[in-house]
């Protein structure tokens, strides 16, 4: 029999309360969010109470001026975001209008069933055949995909059911009688139009670049996709983003701190305090107190928060100062997170979770707390910028250069080398593809 030991050791480990996880996910709330929070808790709490404040918009400024009723309220950015419609429920029944037969009726729902979210059909007819006629339990012939598929193409909006691009361009430029040669560049041709090979279309085609211009024209005039403007949707959504901070500029002088749109103050519910001193019953008095402490948590989690938003755009306005005040890129300088925190005394972790989706409103507009922090590039003479004004300096040099030569990513990249810049190519792709700025290929012209 193996005999038994008692053995001690030592191990390090890190253990997180669920208070100190909550309390994580207390600074990464943004405005909407915590409101949501609150009123979760005010619900479940009946210890936790609030007051209105005075003002609809609580503001808590540093070094901030008397308050003026005359001073304008915030302007919040609004985004216009589409709602999902049925409009293929629509399609559906303006098919059966057209008085064909049940089989046919079901190959069309099953077609308007099928197509994306731009209207595109991605079966092949072989596809189709055999998935109808197994899911029909009958013999579908393609003859009769055609037909159905054809009348769908016919319905408003037209083209819906076309198989890609340039499927559906041709289909348009068909049905609005459009140039021989335009079908035949669309038909032919239009893999060398993707990638803007114009002298070889021209040359193929016998016409001048001034004929291909003009046809190109009527190109660009066609819908894209069957269901642009419709995006399944014609219902319009009003979708508000709340700024978490505002940086103002007042004779002088940078005014700075976190705004509040709730106007309500946290406190405890009186009445449940008198309640928690009169009551002898062990259960309540138990239930109560838990409540309490609860509610006491939660309301200095909430001025916690506060604080340590507080003291994040103190540091960040004094490291962006000349940003705030002008609003110019050029005068954004290189700033990190490690940056902050030194200043602060807060971790990395924390001062994420306080930028993250959060924004600051200023004098210039809403900015995206993120934007505000960039790597640093140094150019030949030691002096350090941001990144991002690099990038504004690559988009400038896009916008200004010939369409027809248009600049490839090395000649941008040569460019920058003259002004001092030592970037690689990759590099110069990189900031070019996080703008959306297509390639020196697909920017050619005419």
């Amino acid at each position: 029999m193996p005999s038994q030991k008692l053995i001690l050791s030592q191990k390090q480990g890190l253990k997180i309360s669920p208070r100190q996880i909550q309390f994580l996910h207390f600074l990464q709330f943004n405005e909407a969010e915590l409101e949501q929070e609150i009123k979760k808790e005010l619900e479940e709490n009946p210890v936790l109470d609030f007051e209105e404040e005075n003002d609809s918009e609580t503001y808590d400024f540093q070094r901030k001026p008397q308050h003026n009723s005359n001073e304008k309220p915030l302007n919040f950015l609004e985004n216009n975001q589409a709602v999902s419609f049925d409009i293929i429920a629509e399609l559906k029944e303006h098919f059966r209008y057209l008085g064909l037969s049940q089989k046919k009726c079901g190959i069309a729902d099953f077609i308007l069933d099928s197509v994306d979210e731009k209207g595109y059909l991605n079966y092949s007819l072989g596809e189709l055949e055999d998935i109808l006629s197994f899911g029909m339990n009958t013999f579908v012939d393609k003859s009769e995909i055609v037909e159905v598929l054809t009348k769908v193409k016919h319905l408003e909006p037209f083209g819906i059911g076309c198989r890609d691009l340039q499927d559906f361009l041709f289909f348009q430029a068909k049905k609005n009688n459009k140039s021989i040669v335009l079908l035949d560049i669309i038909g032919h041709y239009f893999e060398l139009l993707s990638e803007r090979k114009f002298d070889e279309i021209c040359e193929h085609l016998e016409i001048s670049n001034e004929d291909l211009k003009l046809i190109l024209k009527d190109i660009a005039d066609l819908k894209p996709y069957p269901l642009h403007g419709f995006e399944l949707s014609t219902i319009q959504k009003n979708e508000t983003i709340i700024p978490e901070y505002k940086v103002d500029f007042r004779d002088g002088e940078l005014v700075y701190g976190t705004l509040s749109k709730s106007g309500k103050k946290l406190v405890f519910n009186e009445n449940y305090g008198k309640e928690f001193k009169e009551k002898s019953d062990k259960k309540l008095h138990k239930f109560l107190m838990e409540k309490r402490e609860s509610a006491a948590w939660f309301m200095q989690a909430v001025e916690e928060r506060e604080h340590t938003m507080n003291v994040c755009i103190e540091a960040v306005v004094k490291l962006q100062e000349s940003y705030f005040k002008s609003g110019s890129i050029s005068d954004l300088k290189p700033m990190v997170l490690k940056d902050v925190a030194m200043l602060t005394g807060k971790t990395i972790s924390t001062l994420s979770r306080v930028t993250s989706q959060k924004y600051v409103q200023t004098h210039f507009g809403l900015v995206p707390m993120k934007s505000l922090f960039t790597e640093a590039i140094q150019k030949n003479d030691g002096q350090l910028i941001s990144n991002k004004e690099v990038q504004e300096i690559v988009s400038k040099l896009v916008s200004d250069e010939n369409k027809q030569k248009p600049l490839t990513d090395a000649e941008i990249c040569r460019k920058l080398a003259s002004d001092g810049f030592s970037l690689t190519r990759r590099t110069i792709t990189k900031y070019r593809e996080n703008m959306n700025i297509p390639s020196s290929k697909l920017r050619r012209a005419l």
